[in-house]
């Protein structure tokens, strides 16, 4: 059960995201963070993560397994920034960011540009196929690539 648990908060600390400029108020990272806790928590039920897994991801380093790219395909579908076959869905990823953010804010102008950064990933060929999960690493590391460029490093 403590394994379970610190999975669990790290995914949720995840996703603080460390942007001096921008600030986000307390309703943001509470929003943010009950996402990705309930969508981690389901995920984990399917994909169980490993503390070397955990680490990995705090490194910002996609580990270069199944289940963590599993893992990951089906946290980023449950957030809404990926379809069944594991490609980036700017309709529906434009959607979840506005559940957090103002369309036209800074904020929500950063995740439409980090999304169209990373876009290009629905173009790779991967040897899962339709399955997303390769596709999903390669977004979480093009993701970690321009967050920092954008100002939305992450804090894991």
């Amino acid at each position: 059960m403590y394994k379970f648990g610190l999975v669990c908060f790290v995914l949720a600390a995840s996703v603080v995201l460390k942007n001096d400029a921008a600030q986000l108020t307390a309703s943001q990272k509470s929003k943010i963070y009950g996402s990705v806790l309930s969508a981690g928590m389901e995920c984990m039920r399917d994909f169980p993560l490993s503390l070397d897994h955990i680490q990995a991801f705090r490194n910002k380093k996609a580990p270069n397994d199944e289940v963590a790219k599993c893992f990951t395909h089906c946290l980023y579908k449950k957030l809404g920034l990926m379809d069944d076959s594991g490609k980036i869905s700017e309709k529906t990823a434009k959607a979840a960011t506005k559940k957090v953010f103002k369309e036209g804010d800074e904020m929500f102008t950063k995740v439409e540009e980090l999304i169209s950064r990373c876009i290009h990933v629905n173009d790779a060929e991967t040897s899962d196929g339709d399955k997303g999960c390769d596709r999903a690493k390669l977004a979480f590391e093009c993701f970690i690539e321009h967050a920092k460029e954008l100002d939305l490093d992450v804090d894991l």
